[in-house]
C-alpha cells in the first residue's frame, strides 16, 4: 500500500474514532463500480464537476498519487471527493509567490448526493483532504471550479483563500470557461488565518464579465502573475493568474444576474 493511501486510512479511521455524525463514517473507496455508481448520480451542469471515465477510475485506486475519499450513511456512499498529488508545472494551477517550491495537492471531484444536505459532508471531505496533504507533507491544497458553481463556492471559501483563477479549457469537454481558484497553505498556516469583515464581492454576469471583474479586483488588491500554460492539444492552452500573496482576500463572493433575477447570496 502506497503512503498517501496509508495516510488516507488512519485519517478516515481518526474521525471515526471521534463519532461526529450519527450513522455515518468516512472512508477510502477503492472500488471502481462504486465510485462510478455515485458520480453517474450527478445531474447538474456538465462544465461544475468532471466525471472521471472508468478507466481512469482504475488507474487512479492503482496509483500512488491519488485517492479517493468518500462518507457512508447507514453503509450507503453519498459523499465524495479526490485528493491528489500535483505534478508541477501544472496546466491547472501555479503557486502563489509567497509559498515557493514545494509539494502541492489538489481536492477534486467533491459530490454529495441529493437528500443529505445538512450535514455538511462537503466541508468534512474538504477538511479531510486538507488534513492527508498536511501529514504528507504539502506545502498547501487548491480547489478550483466553474465561477458559476455556487455549491462549491460556499463550501471551497469559508475553508481556503481565494488566489486566482484559470481563464482557459474545460478538462472535461474542452471548452472555454472561467475556473476560480481557492488555496489553503499548510506549511505557513498563519497564511490561511482570514481576517474578520473582509468581504470582496464581485459581479459577474458572464465569462467575459467574470474574468475582467475578477481581475480588477485581484489588481487593487495586491500583485497578481499571469501565466500562459499548454493544454488541450496544438494552439490550446490556459491563462492562470495568481495573487501572489494567498492571504490577501478573506472571503470571494459573486452576484449574478440570470434572466433578470439577481442572485447575491452564493455565499452566506
Amino acid at each position: 500500500m502506497n503512503h498517501l493511501k496509508q495516510t488516507a486510512y488512519k485519517a478516515c479511521a481518526y474521525v471515526n474514532s471521534k463519532l461526529e455524525l450519527e450513522n455515518a463514517n468516512c472512508c477510502v473507496l477503492e472500488d471502481a463500480k462504486e465510485i462510478d455508481d455515485i458520480y453517474a448520480t450527478y445531474t447538474g451542469p456538465k462544465e461544475f464537476l468532471y466525471i472521471p471515465p472508468f478507466e481512469e477510475i482504475l488507474e487512479t485506486i492503482a496509483g500512488d498519487d491519488a485517492v479517493y475519499l468518500g462518507y457512508r450513511i447507514n453503509g450507503e456512499l453519498v459523499a465524495i471527493a479526490k485528493v491528489s498529488k500535483l505534478e508541477l508545472p501544472s496546466s491547472f494551477f501555479v503557486p502563489p509567490k509567497s509559498e515557493g517550491r514545494g509539494n502541492y495537492y489538489g481536492c477534486s471531484g467533491l459530490l454529495v448526493k441529493e437528500g443529505n444536505r445538512g450535514k455538511h459532508l462537503a466541508q468534512r471531505l474538504v477538511n479531510l483532504t486538507s488534513s492527508i496533504a498536511y501529514v504528507e507533507g504539502g506545502n498547501g491544497i487548491y480547489a478550483d471550479f466553474d465561477y458559476r458553481n455556487s455549491a462549491s463556492m460556499r463550501v471551497i471559501s469559508k475553508l481556503f483563500n481565494f488566489v486566482g483563477f484559470t481563464d482557459g479549457r474545460n478538462g472535461a469537454e474542452g471548452e472555454k470557461t472561467i475556473y476560480t481558484t481557492f488555496y489553503l497553505p499548510l506549511k505557513n498556516r498563519e497564511k490561511a488565518q482570514k481576517t474578520k469583515g473582509k468581504n470582496i464581492k464581485i459581479p459577474c454576469h458572464c465569462a467575459e464579465d467574470a474574468k475582467n471583474n475578477i481581475l480588477k479586483v485581484m489588481s487593487q488588491a495586491s500583485k497578481y502573475c499571469a501565466y500562459k500554460v499548454p493544454y488541450g492539444g496544438e494552439g490550446c492552452y490556459n491563462m492562470i493568474y495568481v495573487m501572489d500573496n494567498v492571504s490577501d482576500f478573506e472571503r470571494f463572493e459573486i452576484s449574478r444576474e440570470v434572466e433578470g433575477v439577481k442572485d447575491d447570496e452564493f455565499i452566506k
